[in-house]
C-alpha cells in the first residue's frame, strides 16, 4: 500500500529549512573568498598590516617606487577569490572544467555554481577604490550576489506547487483575501509566510494580492473553529 502523500505545505516547510541552510552557506563562502584574498593581496608581509590603500596606489617598494599598479592589484585581488572558490566550493569535476575554460565562459560558470559576478566586483572596485572594505563589499556586493540567488531557492522551495494545492494553502495562511489566489500568488504569498511564528509580511501580501488582501485572520476564532470542529 502506497504512504500517504506529504502535503505541499510540509514539503514547503522542508525545502525551506534546507534552503535556509544553502543560504547561510553561500554567504559564509563570500565571507570566506573575501578575507582571504585581502590577506594574500593587500597584506604588508613586513609590517603584517592590512593595506587597502592598495587599491588605489598599486604596491610600493621601500623608495615609493610602484612594484605593480592598483589594477594589478585590483585584478589579482578578484582572482585570489575566484581561485578560493574553486577549491573551496567546487568539486573536483566541477573544477577541472573551469579550469578548462577561459576568460567569460570561465567567470559564467563560476557565477552559476557559487554565486560569484566577476564583472560586479569589477564595477564596484572601481567605484570604491581602497574604500572596498568588508562592510563596503557586504553592503555594496553581497545584496547584489544574493538577488539571484534568492530567486533560484524561492523557485526550488515552492517549485511543487500545483492548482490543486490552492485551498490548503489559502487555509494555512494567516491572512484574509477576497477569491482564491493564483498559482504564482500561492507561491509568492508562502515566501512572505513565516511558519514558526505563524506570521505573514503584511506589505508583501498587500503587494501580491493588491485590493483583495482583506487583513489578519482572528487566530482565537480559528482556534475555536478547530475545537468545535
Amino acid at each position: 500500500m502506497a504512504g500517504k502523500e506529504e502535503s505541499p505545505i510540509a514539503k514547503y516547510k522542508k525545502a525551506s529549512e534546507h534552503s535556509e541552510e544553502l543560504s547561510d552557506t553561500w554567504q559564509q563562502h563570500h565571507h570566506g573568498a573575501f578575507h582571504h584574498a585581502v590577506e594574500k593581496v593587500l597584506k604588508n608581509k613586513k609590517t603584517g598590516r592590512i593595506e587597502y590603500k592598495r587599491l588605489d596606489d598599486g604596491i610600493l617598494d621601500e623608495e615609493g617606487k610602484q612594484v605593480k599598479s592598483a589594477q594589478e592589484v585590483k585584478d589579482g585581488l578578484r582572482k585570489e577569490m575566484k581561485d578560493w572558490y574553486a577549491k573551496n566550493v567546487l568539486d573536483d569535476k566541477l573544477r577541472k572544467t573551469w579550469e578548462e575554460l577561459k576568460g567569460y565562459h570561465k567567470d559564467k560558470f563560476l557565477e552559476v555554481f557559487t554565486g560569484y559576478n566577476d564583472q560586479l566586483v569589477q564595477q564596484q572596485q572601481e567605484l570604491y577604490g581602497g574604500k572596498l572594505k568588508w562592510d563596503i563589499y557586504g553592503q555594496r556586493i553581497i545584496p547584489g550576489l544574493a538577488n539571484q540567488m534568492k530567486q533560484d531557492l524561492q523557485a526550488e522551495t515552492t517549485g511543487h506547487i500545483k492548482e490543486t494545492h490552492i485551498d490548503e494553502i489559502v487555509k494555512a495562511l494567516p491572512i484574509k483575501m477576497e477569491g482564491k489566489p493564483s498559482v504564482e500568488e500561492a507561491k509568492r504569498l508562502l515566501a512572505a509566510w513565516d511558519y514558526e511564528t505563524d506570521t505573514v509580511d503584511e506589505d508583501a501580501a498587500r503587494q501580491i494580492l493588491r485590493g483583495r488582501f482583506k487583513g489578519v485572520k482572528d487566530k482565537s476564532k480559528e482556534k475555536e473553529k478547530k475545537k468545535a470542529a
